[in-house]
């Protein structure tokens, strides 16, 4: 009996197992195969310690003379913020080195600024290169005992100025609300992701994911492939692969969609 009641019990424990990886398996981290920039990683610096606005006070009175930090890249106001508040140094007095790879050394440098937290520095590995998802792990770690008011959210993306030239450049619609991204090129309009974020400015993607379910969307026209939705914050088409042709009757649903297309129809409201 006892034997019986072990099986049952370890049996049960490995589906729980399964169905809870299965969840997770869909969410793909993001970054695993991406450097970080040390210009990026200037800015997750800067909304760990500044507000939006303490940022751009800032950058009212520009000190920064680095020969490699142009006025006209998004992340002159962020190195310039960095290194008013000693957060970070160039790599020389002449430069920052704003679009290379943080390394392993660098990363151990700052995190040692800002935390106790420590990762294994050798002289074989402190010259490589830091990738944009551990260096972001490592980040949401560090700052857990400050008071940053970074949080974190989970946004679907449904439009950018790609697709709508009536969004400002650098700027997102999702779900929630407006976002701004200025250091991101940014391609993931129709997924669902997990973001760290302060004064709605895009600090950092944790994952993503390609298929997601857009709550109580008001359907206001129907074409042959196409149905026509008031998401909220927007209007506009999704594909709709309606293989009977059948006329939508109702007017406010529940959707759910992959990579941009709508897969099934749900929680009917006439």
């Amino acid at each position: 009996m006892r034997k019986i009641f072990l099986l049952v019990f370890f049996l049960c424990f490995f589906l729980l197992n399964v169905n809870k990886n299965n969840i997770l398996a869909k969410q793909i981290n993001y970054g695993e195969d991406k450097i970080i920039s040390r210009a990026q990683v200037a800015k997750m610096l800067c909304f760990a310690y500044l507000t939006k606005k303490e940022i751009f006070d800032l950058y009212q009175t520009r000190n920064i003379n680095f020969k490699d930090v142009s006025q006209t890249k998004w992340y002159d106001k962020y190195i310039n913020a960095v290194c008013a508040r000693k957060l970070m140094s160039g790599v020389s007095e002449n430069n920052f080195n704003p679009e290379q790879p943080l390394t392993v050394l660098q990363a151990q440098y700052l995190l040692e600024k800002i935390s106790n937290i420590k990762i294994k520095v050798t002289q074989d590995n402190q010259d490589k290169n830091i990738s944009y998802y551990l260096w972001t792990k490592l980040f949401r770690d560090a700052i857990k005992n400050l008071d940053s008011q970074i949080t974190q959210k989970k946004i679907i993306v449904l439009a950018t100025h790609d697709e709508n030239q009536n969004i400002p450049e650098n700027f997102i619609v999702t779900n929630q609300d407006y976002f701004s991204c200025d250091d991101l090129d940014f391609k993931f309009i129709d997924k669902f992701i997990n973001i760290i974020t302060k004064d709605k400015e895009i600090i950092a993607i944790t994952s993503y994911d390609d298929e997601f379910e857009l709550k109580n969307c008001k359907i206001i026209n129907q074409s042959e492939n196409k149905i026509y939705l008031d998401c909220g914050k927007l209007k506009r088409y999704f594909n709709y692969n309606n293989k009977n042709q059948e006329k939508i009757i109702f007017d406010q649903a529940d959707l759910k969609i992959k990579s941009g297309e709508i897969i099934k129809i749900i929680n009917i409201k006439k």
